[in-house]
């Protein structure tokens, strides 16, 4: 059966020509704001053996969902499979971030180090199409042996909060965004219009929250406390979850208060996870970084929420589908922040009556 949702680009290095396939047997690509690398994994048939060799490792792939380009990558293994009955090839890859994760950085020590000038610098060496935003200076960056390339990235930018994600085939660095306008409705069980929603699943799980962000210096040797902050909700249930972090460089204390601020209220924004299945049509793609309504009235839910993650997949038992890993956006946020921790669902009759 010819899926028309998802098409495979291959450029065949052993042959010079570009192959566009659309029959899968099965697909999982899996595009993750917080993974270095985004992947996939296609199973195609190959009859009689007769795409035996065309593919290898290296091969550069684009993936297309309804004519948009969601990822640019390349294979990392290509397995044939020869049974009885079928003849398959497995193919499997990343995004092209995987070059700043099979890439050491080379041994050294930096002075004064601009995480915008350096970011830019490894990516043009690279290759790789880059949106980098300006970052407070690193005072000492130390690079020791066995650091990959996208980890010393990640640790030049921890002081001021920033992330780095990869979509489609470029680096950004910033933060996310989750004061975007919602620009679709997904719903469940309401009259409300929207994208139909086949599997809902909301988590709210407390194991990694924490009730106080402490932030140390250190000065000739003597650990000083450069900054703190506190779930004042946390702390008067009793619920103590300390963690503790070192400033990187000499700051005022207002910054790195600032810096345990958002780290609390980080912890208790990812306690909320929210994961949908829609049905992969002709007419729809999803990508991260995205800020959609989604609406169930069963469980009482009405509220936007942030696409942090999208799995495109299909497998011989299930048709093609779209599961959207979410967590809540600003608004949504503050809303049960400000309600000392309440769940993002509504109360319904039946609960306010137990």
């Amino acid at each position: 059966m010819v899926n028309t949702s998802m098409k495979a680009i291959i450029t065949s290095k052993r042959t010079g020509n570009k192959y566009s396939v659309y029959r899968f047997s099965e697909y999982n690509v899996d595009i993750d704001l917080e993974t270095d690398a985004d992947t996939f994994d296609f199973v195609i048939k190959n009859p009689n053996g007769i795409y035996s060799g065309l593919f290898s490792k290296f091969d550069p792939v684009t993936i297309v969902v309804n004519g948009k380009t969601i990822m640019k990558g390349n294979i990392d293994m290509v397995v044939y499979i020869d049974t009885d009955e079928d003849d398959y090839i497995q193919i499997s890859g990343r995004d092209k971030c995987w070059k700043l994760i099979d890439n050491d950085a080379l041994p050294d020590t930096i002075e004064n180090v601009q995480p915008k000038q350096y970011i830019e610098k490894k990516c043009n060496s690279y290759g790789i199409k880059h949106s980098i935003s300006k970052a407070s200076i690193y005072k000492k960056l130390v690079i020791g042996c066995g650091e990959s390339e996208i980890s010393i990235m990640n640790n030049i930018l921890l002081d001021d909060k920033q992330r780095i994600w990869y979509l489609i085939d470029t680096l950004y660095t910033g933060t996310w965004g989750v004061k975007k306008k919602s620009t679709r409705t997904f719903v469940m069980h309401t009259s409300k219009v929207g994208i139909p929603i086949e599997t809902f699943k909301l988590s709210e799980d407390g194991t990694d929250m924490k009730s106080e962000v402490r932030v140390y210096g250190s000065n000739d040797g003597k650990f000083e406390l450069a900054g703190s902050y506190k779930n004042q909700y946390m702390n008067k249930l009793g619920v103590i979850k300390r963690k503790v972090r070192r400033s990187y460089s000499d700051k005022a204390s207002s910054k790195y208060t600032s810096i345990a601020k958002e780290d609390v209220r980080e912890t208790f924004r990812d306690n909320a996870e929210l994961t949908i299945d829609v049905r992969l049509d002709e007419k729809n793609h999803y990508m991260p970084n995205a800020v959609c309504t989604v609406i169930n009235g069963r469980c009482n839910v009405n509220a936007t929420f942030f696409i942090r993650r999208v799995t495109y997949s299909k497998s011989p038992d299930s048709g093609s589908k779209a599961t959207l890993t979410m967590i809540p956006t600003d608004s949504t946020f503050e809303k049960t922040w400000q309600a000392k921790g309440c769940s993002v669902t509504g109360l319904t009759k039946a609960s306010k009556a137990l």
